[in-house]
């Protein structure tokens, strides 16, 4: 599997990748369909990407500033609602050389033909695709199946050895499909108790200068300090006191969020058992928990890096963390927060873990005995559908 850099940098438009300059846009929808159609069913195994602000000519690489205005959710329903089987979307921008790019990845598909579900209509009225229509990439364009591509997609999957196995799937922190959850109450969040200890100081300082303006004064003297050292919040003057309360939330955030997630929150993971004869190829897993209002899943590791200030101290970078880099995707779509993550190869018989690091999962003050119905798929190359599984987390 090739990263998006390695994409770009080194191959060209083929069966699995395309460069496009522009975003689509209402007048060109169509083509979106159209080119997941062709990709779909060309005759490569795994992910395809359509690269969007890239033009490649000659072996120059022209790169393109792409300011999305175009929503994750609203482009895998417009395929899903003109695309028949369902496949697998993802619509995420992507950072390269200061350019900010789109990539849509069309995930292992494994149900070929695809095909329109429906007739596809430009903005205008006009038609674009008729239903039924399927279309195949073939190096750098797309044609219209023929029946030698349509004897390539059915005589693959006569040849296809299919899992038949049973896949089980539980938390694994408990060995079951239910699991029980406690909520956080009365959290001693950092910025509340910056917060707090302000306020006192603020308090105390303002007596101290309406008592004795004298000893006010040598309160905020700071000459024993190093000029690299903070100052401490006991001697900063009335002013800066008000100016750091004031933006104490904004100074405290990294802290809370470690404090919240890092600290407090529930660590989730499954357990994931293959008890077939045979591995379940290239799976992935995607995992859908609805939302609640007093409810937060962390979209990454937070860790709390302080440089030294001190300059006769070298600085040295911090290496990221294991959970840092192996965190898993975590998305928020319409209701649900959306977990993926890829698990390659499940072997028969061994326990396998969904995440390579688990969930940061943290619940406000939630009604006991509220029950979110936790929706798991898990894809794999020698599934013919993808498996569906439902656990529970129960508040207590």
């Amino acid at each position: 599997m090739y990263s998006i850099e390695e994409l770009i940098e080194f191959h060209n438009e083929c069966e699995f990748l395309d460069f496009k300059q522009e975003e689509y846009n209402e007048n060109n929808k169509p083509h979106l369909i159209k080119d997941v159609l062709a990709f779909a069913n060309s005759p490569v195994k795994g992910d395809r990407y359509i690269v969007i602000g890239v033009k490649k000519k000659d072996g120059e690489i022209a790169l393109f500033n792409i300011e999305s205005n175009t929503d994750s959710a609203h482009i895998q329903q417009y395929i899903h609602a003109n695309i028949t089987p369902d496949i697998q979307v993802s619509y995420t921008s992507f950072s390269y050389k200061n350019f900010n790019l789109m990539i849509l990845a069309i995930k292992n598909p494994g149900e070929q033909p695809y095909m329109t579900s429906k007739d596809v209509f430009y903005k205008n009225g006009k038609l674009a695709l008729k239903a039924n229509e399927c279309w195949v990439r073939k190096g750098s364009y797309q044609v219209m199946a023929t029946r030698s591509d349509f004897e390539r997609i059915y005589g693959a999957r006569i040849e296809q050895q299919d899992f038949d196995g049973i896949i089980t799937v539980e938390f694994s922190c408990n060995k079951s499909t239910s699991l029980t959850i406690e909520p956080l109450r009365n959290l001693e969040f950092p910025s509340k108790k910056a917060k707090e200890k302000l306020e006192k100081i603020i308090a105390h300082k303002e007596g101290l200068k309406s008592r004795n303006d004298y000893q006010y004064q040598a309160s905020i003297r700071n000459n024993f300090l190093a000029i690299w050292e903070p100052v401490p919040y006991e001697n900063r003057d009335i002013e800066t006191l008000k100016g750091n309360l004031e933006k104490v939330s904004e100074t405290y955030r990294d802290d809370d969020y470690f404090y919240l997630f890092e600290e407090m929150a529930f660590k989730l993971n499954l357990e994931i058992l293959n008890t077939g004869e045979a591995y379940l190829e290239d799976a992935s897993i995607s995992l859908m928990i609805p939302k609640l209002k007093k409810m937060l899943i962390a979209e990454k590791v937070y860790y709390i890096h302080r440089e030294p200030r001190n300059p006769m101290i070298p600085y040295s970078p911090r290496t990221p963390k294991f959970d840092e880099l192996n965190y898993p995707e975590v998305k928020e779509e319409e209701g649900f927060y959306v977990i993926n993550a890829m698990l390659g190869d499940i072997k028969h018989n061994i326990s396998t873990k969904a995440f390579k690091a688990p969930i940061r999962i943290a619940f406000g003050d939630i009604p006991p005995g509220t029950t979110l119905p936790v929706q798991c798929i898990i894809y794999g190359r020698n599934l013919r559908n993808p498996l569906r599984k439902e656990l529970a987390i129960i508040i207590k």
